[in-house]
């Protein structure tokens, strides 16, 4: 069962339904108590760092989600704002990330290109021998961002995409999996990371 944790902010259902189309069973899950019978989670977040931030600690889910990937090794899933939460800061905010992770996230500055960047990106792979056989090549995914993900440590790098340069897309680091993109939006290539994410056993 995968539990999508919903603070308030985001799009938990579009996730739930997501996970329907890719054959998995899934629930939205609000409060802390109800994590236990989930035995993967995903982590969304859509609009600013500081707020996603304050929703998720406002709930208790940040430690709730903490103490689940501690005692279980329980894998977990985080998009977009989702994905910044888990490392350790953003340039957008404040506030601190989870610390699950040791990325940080910043701004985009391209030189030519707007910001925010929204759109389809081929991912390069770095490691595919990780990855669901059928991702092998260059899957598509939807951005929608201002900010990106961006590894202080290279044996976390998972998945690239080119905007004027070279940016992280994917993220690893042992049962935690953190992407830029909306995979729910991504129609069949979302599909597959789904089907991935719900077989994964790291």
């Amino acid at each position: 069962m995968i539990g999508i944790l919903d603070y308030g902010i985001g799009n938990p259902r579009s996730i739930l339904r997501m996970c329907e189309t890719s054959g998995l069973e899934a629930q939205i899950v609000s409060r802390p108590e109800d994590m236990k019978v989930s035995s993967r989670f995903v982590l969304p977040g859509v609009g600013s760092f500081d707020r996603c931030a304050q929703a998720l600690r406002g709930k208790g889910l940040d430690t709730a989600l903490i103490e689940q990937l501690q005692q279980r090794s329980t894998p977990l899933l985080g998009i977009c704002v989702g994905a910044h939460l888990l490392g350790t800061s953003s340039e957008e905010g404040d506030e601190s990330g989870l610390g699950l992770m040791s990325h940080r996230t910043v701004r985009l500055r391209p030189l030519t290109q707007p910001v925010p960047h929204m759109g389809w990106k081929e991912i390069e792979i770095l490691q595919p021998q990780h990855f669901h056989s059928e991702h092998q090549g260059k899957p598509r995914f939807y951005f929608s961002h201002s900010y990106v993900i961006k590894a202080t440590n290279e044996n976390e790098r998972f998945g690239t995409f080119e905007y004027e340069e070279t940016l992280d897309a994917i993220l690893l680091k042992d049962n935690i999996v953190a992407v830029q993109f909306h995979p729910e939006k991504s129609h069949r290539f979302g599909r597959r990371l789904f089907e991935w994410f719900g077989s994964w056993a790291p």
